[in-house]
């Protein structure tokens, strides 16, 4: 049974928990698994231009390069939205 991601508050946006690193040992090293998806989806979602936000986002593209296909296309549709 894997624990439901929670984006409720600031902690749980910008965290990595210790269901998010175990999943990240399971999954296809060029994939991104669901809580991490979930986790830069609301971070995504959150952001609002501020420097802070912005470099959380970066960090974690950076944490994530191996699954960069998958991490730049909700970037690349953020930006096309806005």
């Amino acid at each position: 049974m894997n624990p439901e991601f929670d984006d409720e508050g600031y902690n749980s946006i910008y965290s990595t928990d210790s269901a998010e690193e175990s999943e990240r040992e399971r999954t296809r090293k060029y994939h991104l698994g669901k809580l991490a998806r979930k986790r830069f989806e609301a971070m995504l979602r959150a952001l609002s231009g501020r420097r802070g936000e912005l470099a959380r986002c970066m960090a974690f593209s950076l944490e994530h390069a191996e699954a960069a296909s998958e991490v730049s296309l909700p970037c690349f549709l953020l930006l096309r939205a806005g």
